[in-house]
């Protein structure tokens, strides 16, 4: 993307603000995990400095877990979004006997940036890292794991748009362009 997505404004919010402003209805506190800690501290939130910087998502997921306070957490990329609270709620209903819940987009793809991991991974996370292991995948390999298809999702307002990931310019004008047309 060439900046920093989380600051990139999409209607009159920036990305970050609208995960947080999603997630708000659906989690009893909010925290953010990130290699610039000082960056996001105009946001109030606690921002916890990622454990492991530079080796990417699991690295996240575990100090996301680390310092939750509560038995789950649910962790979500500041590049969605069009994610809702009423997603983040179902994602959390889901959860109950399973140690992550992972979601499918429409392709099929894992969405393990919109999941909810239980703080039992925790140790099973760490194992990975300290092994060399990046993939969240391999966490799912080795934890109870729900994955939910995206049919399960599909009658949600705006479902069809939960999974747009923003990487890339154009995928940046391309969200613009959503917004503008669910506005009209």
């Amino acid at each position: 993307m060439g900046t920093d997505k989380a600051w990139l404004r999409l209607g009159e919010l920036t990305l970050i603000e609208r995960i947080i402003k999603a997630m708000e209805p659906a989690v009893s506190s909010l925290a953010i995990v990130a290699n610039d800690a000082e960056k996001y501290s105009r946001l109030g939130l606690t921002v916890f400095a990622d454990d492991y910087p530079g080796i990417g998502p699991l690295s996240g997921i575990y100090t996301a877990l680390r310092n939750c306070a509560t038995e789950y957490a649910l962790v979500v990329a500041c590049d969605l979004p069009f994610v809702t609270g009423e997603l983040f709620s179902f994602l959390i209903a889901s959860s109950e006997d399973y140690q992550a819940v992972v979601p499918l987009d429409r392709d099929g793809q894992l969405e393990p940036l919109c999941a909810v991991y239980a703080r039992s991974c925790l140790s099973v996370a760490r194992e990975l890292i300290e092994r060399g292991e990046r993939r969240p995948r391999a966490l799912f390999e080795r934890v109870r794991t729900r994955f939910l298809d995206f049919q399960l999702l599909a009658h949600m307002p705006n479902a069809d748009d939960f999974f747009v990931n923003l990487n890339t310019p154009e995928d940046y004008r391309r969200a613009l362009q959503t917004l503008i047309s669910e506005a009209e």
